[in-house]
């Protein structure tokens, strides 16, 4: 049989060090797990945005209904156009709304392929879909 003695000669210290250990572990784990605001994530006050050409807070801009707040219906109607090299949200910030998606035709091949509304296109036959808040 084999047996095993451990013989602590300052019982004290080893105490006060597995406690403070244990202390240590604790607050360790309290800190990275609780929070007010998910993680990752940051909350809505500490997020900047510009609403109007004014620099606001995120939240500022809710609480004062800058943003948000539903309310509205999203008219949309798809533009067709026979120009290239205009940017799709060019073309529908002139209709004072927003460019959600475009389209242009690839004549070859018969297909119409995505492509971003920030992006003009270089085929000529494109299909915009412009919204607006009503």
């Amino acid at each position: 049989m084999v047996s095993i003695n451990i013989n602590f000669s300052n019982k004290t210290s080893y105490t006060i060090l597995a406690l403070a250990l244990l202390l240590t572990i604790t607050r360790i784990v309290y800190a990275t797990t609780y929070s007010s605001i998910p993680n990752p994530g940051h909350g809505a006050d500490t997020i900047k945005v510009t609403v109007g050409g004014q620099e606001t807070t995120l939240q500022d801009a809710i609480d004062d209904n800058l943003i948000g707040g539903g309310g509205g219906t999203l008219s949309c109607a798809d533009v067709s156009t026979g120009q290239a090299g205009i940017a799709p949200s060019t073309i529908c910030a002139n209709q004072g709304k927003i460019c959600t998606s475009a389209f242009d035709y690839d004549n070859p091949y018969g297909e119409w392929h995505p492509f971003g509304c920030g992006m003009p296109s270089n085929r000529a036959y494109q299909v915009i879909r412009c919204c607006v808040i009503i």
